[in-house]
């Protein structure tokens, strides 16, 4: 694959009409959330300066991404966009309730954990219905186009909403910006209500083309539609392997998030400014990854990239927590975002590209569930960690257990050959069926 027919991939996906509406929509309510993000982190600083209450709305934005074992078998009973409607009105209306409460002189520091709780339990009804909607709507050699243009604009989107966030706090407050992003979420609703999807694109679980051995998920109960996750991703040498790393990783990396507030606070001796500028960095490098990652992919194993994105991510984090200056510090976030970018980009890809289109809700939420379900403990931790611990040590810590991660799985026979197992489906020899168990270690890489 050459450069341009990365960039001609782009443009074919954006020709389908359902991809480019659901695209569009995303695109413009994830600039509200890049506002969301920053102001509700801010916030929390402002009211209460406490880095164990950084935490406790750290864990309530991701504890409910345990429910999408749940969610995830819900998708694949209900229609996905009306699940995704739903739940864009639904948050609209939470994300609005924080600039009501405060125009009745009724907000309170609780208030801001419990709008995160509730705004990502909703969350995690959309997210799951979004991933398992797309392969639908596009062409089975055209779904790593899809994601990649996905999260090239959620992460280009953030870069402007990151680095405008700290600016329009300065000179409009706070407020606004829960407006602003309510009403993105309105935008969403609009774009989702004009797509055309026949019924099998909508709930694949009623379509007569069911293959054979899934046809009964039309008359199973909630609980087997549970265990067939489960049992999908049993059945996968690859995702048993990869998912306790993804479960390991969610836990180190939960003081980024938690801490920075209190890092540009209390080691830059900064302002809302500078934190929007860091989170402005590492999006800027996950843009830069989305972007490179089909070629990156062409001309390297799927294998190396991935073990070695956990290196350099590790080492880059070291490098953070090690210098004070800003430009270092600045790329070294880069750096970060542009290899997590990459990473997700081709496991995403991997998983749609293996599960069955009935069973991809499923699969999805039990996956999501597994690997995020460390993340609150991750980051209550930090929260923790971060009133008795300087800082730098808890930042370079997590870096240096990262990389040291990565070159175990690069080294152990058993770790390495999952990824060998994923380069064979990524390559092409995948079909809709669940994979047959390999033998990990007899792949070399």
């Amino acid at each position: 694959m050459q450069e341009k027919s990365v960039f001609a991939g782009y443009a074919g996906v954006l020709r389908r009409r359902n991809f480019m509406l659901l695209w569009a929509g995303q695109t413009v309510s994830w600039f509200g959330d890049s506002l969301y993000l920053i102001s509700l982190l801010w916030l929390v600083q402002e009211l209460t300066g406490s880095r164990a209450m950084m935490g406790a709305v750290a864990v309530c934005r991701t504890a409910p991404q345990l429910l999408q074992v749940l969610t995830g078998a819900l998708v694949d009973r209900w229609d996905r966009r009306r699940m995704m409607l739903y739940a864009d009105l639904g948050r609209a209306g939470i994300v609005m309730s924080v600039p009501l409460l405060k125009a009745a002189g009724l907000l309170q520091p609780w208030h801001l954990p419990a709008v995160a709780l509730l705004l990502a339990v909703v969350g995690v009804l959309f997210y799951p219905a979004r991933q398992a909607l797309t392969p639908a709507i596009v062409g089975k050699d055209e779904i790593t186009q899809a994601n990649s243009l996905m999260t090239l604009s959620q992460q280009l989107v953030f870069v402007v909403g990151y680095a405008v966030a700290g600016l329009m706090i300065s000179v409009i407050g706070i407020m606004p910006m829960f407006t602003i992003d309510s009403l993105t979420f309105m935008v969403s609703v609009g774009a989702i209500a004009l797509l055309k999807l026949s019924p099998e694109q909508s709930r694949p679980a009623l379509s007569s083309q069911v293959p054979r051995g899934l046809q009964a998920v039309r008359r199973s109960s909630f609980q087997n539609d549970l265990v067939e996750g489960f049992r999908f991703i049993l059945r996968n040498r690859a995702m048993v392997i990869v998912l306790p790393l993804a479960v390991i990783l969610n836990f180190l990396v939960a003081p980024i998030g938690v801490l920075m507030p209190a890092w540009v606070t209390d080691v830059l001796g900064a302002g809302a400014g500078m934190f929007g500028f860091l989170q402005t960095a590492t999006t800027a490098g996950m843009v830069v990854g989305a972007v490179a990652v089909g070629v990156l992919a062409a001309r390297f194993r799927r294998s190396a990239l991935l073990l070695g994105g956990l290196v350099i991510q590790g080492s880059a984090l070291v490098a953070f927590a090690a210098v004070r200056g800003v430009p270092l510090p600045l790329a070294m976030l880069g750096v970060v975002g542009f290899v997590n970018s990459v990473m997700n980009v081709i496991l995403i890809s991997w998983v749609q590209s293996v599960v069955p289109k009935e069973m991809m809700g499923r699969v999805f939420g039990t996956m999501g569930t597994v690997s995020q379900v460390a993340a609150p403990a991750g980051q209550a931790l930090a929260g923790v960690l971060g009133d008795l611990i300087a800082l730098p040590l808890v930042f370079g810590g997590a870096g240096a257990i990262f990389a040291l991660i990565g070159c175990v799985y690069a080294v152990v026979p058993v770790l390495r050959g999952a990824f060998d197992i994923m380069e064979l489906q990524l390559g092409g020899q995948a079909d809709d069926r669940p994979t047959v168990p390999q033998r990990a270690d007899s792949a070399a890489v």
